[in-house]
């Protein structure tokens, strides 16, 4: 790995990152470069860029003695530096992890455990010896997984229950009888209702599966908008995973359909599915799924009835909200670990930003000169005081602790993810450049 030192004790922890590419089947062969700027293979599906220190993909630094290493042993080579000392308190990981995800075909119908959960089935299976690559394997991480997707294309996403009455009406009376469905479902009806789906078999499965075709082919040719799309959802579902039950999926959860802007916050406990398009997503950083349909993958139903929370909500945000200035855009959620902003720095303009780190910035638009600074100084990048990093389209850089403010300059759009633990973050000024 080289010298043991690669790093001066002075030195500004930024870095450009190099980050993996996972080439997962669902993926799109062109959505990453056409609305993100990333290179990816041309002769593979690229299914999400990963821009963080998780340890199944975490991003390389270059040091500046030409060695590289993964941003995770940098961080664990010196915690207090690149996450500061409230970041430590997240234990010494960086809290979140920053994607660009594009599908062409739909995910996994899934829920994220909250940490308590998460936890709990982590050391369960931990105990249990069962490898942490293994197929049978729910809990990778001992991590919950909220999350924040933003859209960058039209996108679509099955995300949670429906009100009780669409579910009935979109069923129709002999699903709703087949499913034991007899009025609007409550949480604790959804539950069983879900159950009933996922463990249907035998020849009761092959009726359900006739009955399906045949109520989403009435749907599909409704006068009525919403059961149009459900009933032509369910068709596609179908024919992608063909004796899947969550094919049903469109006709008892939402069917949200996100123009580029929108931003979409997942809670623990919410059940859902990214069906197409190209996003920015936010998450703690975890790689905990409990699926629920639509992949071949593992479906522990007993552990996805106890993890599914039906009374959860989504939050959607119809655009970005103001920031601390004209220039700057949020999409404020709840979660602890992470916040997203949108920067639209301009060639005549420098936006200085007051930093506790840790940061990710990521360029999706045109290009822009990322400088930062000490603790004791706030120049301008020209002055040549501080560390340089020049964000193209498609590139991302960590900026850690160490750095008490940066500027921005230049015709690009930069969105900056950060940890609202450290207390800082907010961008505190614009000055003009001659």
């Amino acid at each position: 790995m080289g010298r043991k030192e690669t790093m001066k004790e002075n030195e500004i922890v930024l870095f450009e990152l190099k980050n993996k590419i996972r080439d997962y089947p669902w993926g799109s062969f062109d959505g990453l470069g056409l609305y993100c700027g990333i290179d990816v293979p041309s002769n593979k599906p690229a299914a999400e860029c990963w821009m963080g220190a998780h340890p199944e993909a975490s991003s390389i630094v270059l040091l500046a003695d030409g060695v590289s290493l993964s941003l995770r042993e940098l961080i664990d080579r010196q915690p207090e530096r690149t996450l500061g000392v409230q970041g430590l308190k997240t234990g010494a990981q960086l809290p979140f992890l920053f994607k660009a995800l594009s599908a062409s075909f739909p995910l996994s119908i899934q829920v994220h455990p909250d940490k308590r959960t998460a936890t709990q089935g982590f050391e369960r299976e931990e105990s249990l010896g069962i490898p942490r690559g293994s197929p049978l394997r729910t809990y990778r991480d001992a991590n919950h997984k909220p999350e924040l997707a933003l859209a960058l294309s039209p996108f679509k996403a099955l995300c949670g229950f429906r009100a009780p009455r669409e579910t009935v009406e979109l069923f129709g009376p002999t699903l709703s009888s087949m499913l034991g469905l007899r009025k609007g479902p409550d949480a604790e009806e959804y539950r069983n209702l879900l159950a009933r789906i996922l463990r249907i078999g035998g020849k009761e499965k092959k009726a359900l599966k006739r009955e399906a075709g045949a109520r989403a082919l009435m749907l599909a040719s409704s006068g009525d908008g919403e059961a149009r799309e459900a009933g032509a959802t369910v068709l596609r579902l179908t024919n992608l995973y063909p004796g899947d039950a969550g094919a049903l999926a469109p006709l008892f959860m939402n069917l949200l359909r996100l123009e580029p802007g929108q931003g979409l916050y997942i809670p623990p406990g919410l059940m859902h599915s990214y069906l197409e398009g190209t996003i920015l997503e936010v998450m703690a950083s975890s790689d905990n799924v409990v699926r629920g349909g639509l992949t071949a993958k593992h479906i522990d139903v007993d552990e996805l009835l106890r993890v599914v929370d039906p009374g959860a909500r989504f939050g959607l945000w119809s655009k970005a909200r103001p920031g601390a200035l004209p220039n700057i855009e949020t999409w404020p959620c709840p979660a602890e670990e992470f916040a997203l902003e949108r920067l639209r720095p301009d060639s005549g303009n420098l936006l200085s930003i007051t930093s506790g780190g840790p940061e990710i910035l990521f360029c999706a638009e045109g290009s822009a000169l990322l400088a930062a600074v000490g603790a004791s100084s706030a120049k301008a990048p020209e002055e040549g005081t501080g560390k340089e990093v020049h964000l193209r389209r498609g590139s991302s850089a960590f900026l850690g602790a160490s750095c008490r403010s940066y500027a921005l300059r230049g015709p690009g759009t930069v969105y900056r993810v950060l940890y609202p633990g450290s207390g800082i973050g907010a961008a505190q000024a614009s000055r003009s450049i001659p």
